[in-house]
């Protein structure tokens, strides 16, 4: 647990994590001037492994000596032993893409995508086991496959993916959950299915029983086998949000019971929310109950600036979420003194926060490593990668290293605060 420093009276309303662990390095564990992709990455259950993607480095052509290619890679790094590998190896394609990257919840298997040649052709997926080293490759004539960061199941079996309209195979576009064992599929739904027109796969439970799709009417979860679906962006009583949510990454907790989504809907909860400004909401799908989690837990003030999507822990404890609102946590300092920094209207990114779910307390959930509130943090695009206990992020802010080039995209891995086991 992180050192407390502020008056105990600001708890429970706010609440510090420690400094990040910084995922990225090369080999030999030193700082590069590289930039990291800012949405391509995830992390293993028990936050060991951490799979990501990254372009070549000036200076050095890429992370591991052996991987030479000056493309684009992916690579996983064991956060306990420092250990650096390569996951893009061995299979068709030379250059890898940045959309995602996902991982199995033990960190053995990591999906990816490529094209054939540098920045041309169509995306093919790979699933590679990094205990045999063998490659598992889906690919469809004429088509490009997409993937999220929560794609794959836990045990690395499973793999929910988007696939993209072509001319060769039109009515095939859609979502479907592809079972590796089989190679048999399962399609969730896709343009010309009428009622439920999914357009995007956001997240597969780790148990690969549910699914989270995301259409033109709003946000769904999908019973995988009965095809059983379920509206998330809901009010408490059934009706649906006038506007639909967005949502992305592991935004459905691992029973299915919960799902987080961003929203500027004035009709979720009975305060509505303040015109064009994207709130953070939780649903119970069992229960109904619907919380607006971007809010002063302690003043009960709504977020006084737009958030951007959440992810919520495999356990359902925990939202994470960035946003630029300045009124969630006091923003000060670990000395004490008034958050001084920069005008949080001037920055381009956001901060991220860490909400509970059961006593709805907020905290600041990225701290620098010193042990300062960060200024112009985390890159606001990108997605976050949840744990039970850890938080994966993207961040171009040098405050979060101790030494190290500005402006560039870097991993972290942050213990979320307020958790304990």
């Amino acid at each position: 647990m992180a050192e407390q420093l502020l008056n105990i009276s600001d708890l429970p309303y706010d609440y510090w994590g420690l400094p990040p662990v910084h995922v990225d390095k090369l080999a030999n564990g030193a700082e590069h001037d590289g930039d990291a992709d800012n949405e391509a990455f995830d992390v293993s259950a028990d936050g060991r492994y951490v799979a990501f993607s990254l372009g070549s480095v000036s200076g050095v052509g890429d992370l591991l000596a052996p991987d030479d290619n000056g493309l684009r890679d992916v690579y996983r790094k064991d956060i306990e032993t420092a250990e650096l590998a390569l996951v893009s190896s061995g299979a068709d394609g030379v250059e890898t893409s940045h959309i995602a990257v996902s991982v199995s919840a033990d960190g053995r298997y990591a999906a990816y995508m490529s094209r054939p040649t540098a920045g041309e052709g169509h995306l093919s997926l790979h699933v590679r086991d990094m205990t045999s080293a063998s490659v598992e490759t889906h690919s469809v004539v004429d088509t490009s496959l997409e993937i999220t960061s929560a794609s794959l199941s836990g045990d690395g079996r499973s793999l929910l993916y988007y696939r993209h309209h072509s001319l060769a195979d039109g009515p095939a576009e859609g979502v479907y959950v592809l079972d590796l064992d089989t190679d048999s599929e399962e399609r969730l739904g896709g343009p010309e299915t009428g009622g439920l027109t999914v357009i995007r796969p956001v997240a597969l439970t780790p148990s690969g029983a549910h699914a989270l799709v995301i259409s033109q009417a709003g946000l769904y979860v999908i019973e995988i086998g009965t095809s059983a679906t379920s509206r998330a962006d809901t009010n408490a009583d059934g009706q649906p949000a006038d506007i639909p949510a967005e949502a992305r990454g592991s935004a459905v907790s691992a029973d299915g019971r919960y799902v987080t989504f961003l929203s500027e809907a004035a009709n979720l909860v009975e305060d509505p929310p303040e015109p064009f400004i994207h709130h953070v909401y939780l649903k119970d799908m069992e229960t109904g109950a619907i919380v607006r989690v971007s809010a002063n837990q302690a003043t009960g003030v709504e977020a006084d600036k737009n958030s951007r999507h959440p992810v919520i822990t495999p356990d359902g404890r925990f939202v994470l979420f960035p946003s630029y609102a300045e009124n969630l946590t006091p923003l000060v300092e670990r000395s004490g003194q008034e958050f001084g920094g920069c005008a949080l209207e001037m920055c381009p990114t956001g901060m991220i926060y860490a909400y509970e779910v059961a006593t709805r307390r907020v905290a600041m959930a990225e701290v620098g490593f010193d042990h300062t509130t960060p200024c112009c943090s985390s890159n606001f695009a990108r997605l976050i990668s949840v744990t039970d206990h850890y938080l994966v992020f993207s961040s171009r802010n040098v405050q979060l290293v101790a030494t190290g080039a500005d402006d560039v995209t870097r991993i972290f891995r942050s213990e979320i605060p307020l958790w304990t086991p």
